[in-house]
């Protein structure tokens, strides 16, 4: 195998080099990060965190775990998402 079969290997075996757009799917304690291309939607990464309900004695824990949701989707996107391939980014 030369090199240029290798590289059109290599090209054609990963889909984020196709993608376009990626996208970011968020409700409260759910996410997903998603690469979209003329042909599919590759679902990269799940994110589920629990977030507990408003109350007295939660709003502390409320923020800390909102806090570690954004923090892992944050993670999610830096680590799936090639910038220097995709054109747009919905969130």
């Amino acid at each position: 195998w030369d090199s240029v079969a290798l590289e059109r290997l290599d090209e054609a075996c990963d889909p984020t080099l196709g993608a376009d757009v990626a996208a970011i799917i968020m409700q409260e304690g759910l996410a997903h990060v998603c690469l979209l291309t003329q042909s599919m939607t590759i679902t990269r990464a799940r994110i589920e965190t629990n977030i507990p309900r408003k109350g007295k004695n939660s709003i502390y824990n409320r923020d800390k775990a909102l806090q570690r949701f954004f923090d892992a989707v944050l993670r999610a996107v830096l680590q799936h998402i090639r910038f220097d391939v995709v054109k747009a980014v919905l969130l």
